[in-house]
């Protein structure tokens, strides 16, 4: 989606999502009126629809005509759009080069106004795309009032703690069938990691808790982390399994909107924490991390890449009190 309105930015065309999502929404009961992602579970990215425009139109798609007879069609379609230093809209490079561009303060997380650090943002095509997937991310992913209020409401049910406390270090593992993309990164790497991330905050000058927030599906996980001595870990009070599934199986046999809300109570947690570790190659995990860096404003906090190590911050800085 960050491609795609990055690519109608630079066109000067409005972008319009017109589908993807419905294994989420399909059943679920909070998308009874309709399947679209943008207008159940989620505010809509735009006011209009393809139908909308199309009035009974046909509308070609842009890999089927020749680049030069773009601007001949009032409406185009795309089906795929991919990530790279040509996708970041230009219209920012001006805005950026007079300084950070601060967050609009009137958002659904009551928190304050702040700005998204980017440093050397015109010389560093890379990290432009980066920044600009985390932008569109949290524009994107703005929760719908009704699914709002459900979240807040559901996490009094399975996060018996209520809030997480300051300093703690979210952890996100994925299991399942994530091993049919990539290799299992081991519970003992993990604590490595973590064990890591703590000492860097404590040479900082800012340690954090020995306490961890997990979100997982994996059952066995869980019982791990939990047996680690001197660390606390919290959890949601949800299902979970040890098959490797995907999450869409589990959802289907479980029902698409509990396991929505679980995911989303655990989503909100995660945010709440104040440094992570996660395997970046999960996109639950670069969810985290873009959201993380946008909306909660922590974009200097700790985060260590699970598999690699590194510290994915946007700024050098380590700051000196929990925000």
């Amino acid at each position: 989606m960050s491609y795609g309105l990055g690519a109608a930015m630079k066109m000067g065309r409005v972008f319009i999502h017109e589908a993807g999502g419905e294994v989420w929404t399909k059943g679920n009961v909070f998308c009874q009126s309709t399947s679209l992602l943008d207008e159940c579970l989620l505010q809509p990215m735009s006011s209009c629809s393809l139908e909308d425009v199309l009035h009974g139109e046909t509308a070609p798609y842009m890999h089927e005509l020749d680049s030069a007879k773009w601007d001949e069609h009032r409406v185009l379609q795309s089906r795929d759009f991919r990530g790279d230093t040509a996708a970041f809209p230009h219209v920012f490079h001006e805005v950026l080069a007079k300084g950070p561009v601060p967050l609009w303060s009137g958002n659904d997380y009551d928190a304050p106004a702040c700005e998204i650090p980017f440093p050397a943002a015109a010389d560093n095509g890379r990290y432009a795309v980066q920044w600009w997937r985390a932008q569109a991310t949290g524009y994107v992913y703005r929760p719908a009032p009704p699914m709002l209020r459900a979240i807040r409401e559901h996490t009094a049910k399975i996060f018996q703690a209520g809030l997480i406390p300051p300093g703690t270090i979210g952890v996100h593992v994925r299991r399942g069938d994530k091993s049919k993309e990539s290799s299992d990164i081991t519970d003992a790497k993990y604590l490595f990691r973590v064990e890591a991330l703590h000492a860097a905050s404590a040479a900082a000058g800012a340690p954090l808790q020995r306490t961890i927030f997990l979100s997982t599906e994996d059952t066995i996980t869980l019982a791990v982390f939990k047996s680690w001595p001197n660390w606390t870990v919290l959890h949601t009070d949800v299902p979970r399994y040890h098959e490797k599934i995907s999450p869409m199986d589990f959802a289907a046999r479980t029902g698409v909107a509990e396991v929505v809300l679980n995911d989303l109570v655990s989503l909100e947690l995660a945010l709440q924490c104040d440094a992570w570790v996660g395997s970046l190659s999960s996109n639950w995990v670069r969810l985290i991390h873009e959201l993380r860096s946008t909306v909660r404003c922590k974009a200097d906090n700790l985060f260590f890449d699970s598999r690699f190590g590194l510290n994915f911050t946007y700024t050098t800085s380590i700051p000196a009190l929990y925000r």
